[in-house]
């Protein structure tokens, strides 16, 4: 997971130029919730990127792989083929969206093959607050202001542009902070705690 402080700090600063860019997406879902959303999302393998944008709406893009290839199909026909794996758990309330992926899995294990890799690129109005965690992904926050919180076990941390309250905590990966203010608590057991803003990129 880890390569020199450099190369991820490059890779990093070419996320936040390309967010505006194309990007490959299996299917996407949008809600409609009131103003001051919360925002939850829970899952195993997921790399996890939410990103403020100017819309009143969520729009939820999943990304799911198989072998490294994309597979871009109705969130009906990924649900099936993802059934003996994972299933979508999502609860919408007026101002609440909690998307679970939750294991379907009874003993054993998935052979690397046939694994199937689920991501979420999701765009938020400024004013949400999320409550992430991801067991083996890395976790992006980008341009929000109200109160954050973020848990990967095994993954990188990157934010921001964040003004309000934020807990990031991640027990193996590194945590990249740019242009965050307010209160920042950040915790890593085996990793460092990287400002951007010290570095030349």
């Amino acid at each position: 997971m880890k390569n020199s402080i450099y190369l991820l700090v490059s890779v990093f600063a070419l996320s936040f130029s390309a967010q505006s860019q194309d990007f490959d997406y299996s299917f996407v879902e949008t809600y409609k919730l009131d103003s001051q959303a919360n925002l939850t999302v829970s899952s195993y393998d997921s790399d996890i990127e939410v990103i403020a944008h100017d819309s009143k709406e969520i729009e939820v893009f999943y990304v799911v792989h198989k072998r490294n290839q994309l597979i871009k199909s109705t969130k009906k026909e990924i649900e099936s083929l993802v059934a003996n794996q994972w299933k979508f758990d999502i609860e919408e309330t007026e101002n609440t969206l909690v998307i679970r992926v939750l294991s379907t899995v009874k003993k054993g294990h998935i052979n690397s093959k046939d694994a199937i890799d689920i991501h979420f690129k999701i765009y938020v109005p400024k004013e949400t607050s999320t409550d992430l965690y991801s067991s083996d992904g890395d976790i992006l926050l980008q341009g929000l202001t109200s109160n954050q919180k973020c848990i990967s076990s095994d993954g990188d941390i990157k934010l921001d542009g964040l003004t309000g309250k934020v807990y990031a905590q991640t027990s193996d990966g590194d945590v990249f902070l740019k242009n965050v203010t307010g209160d920042v608590e950040t915790i890593t057991h085996d990793g460092k705690v990287i400002n951007l803003e010290d570095r030349k990129i």
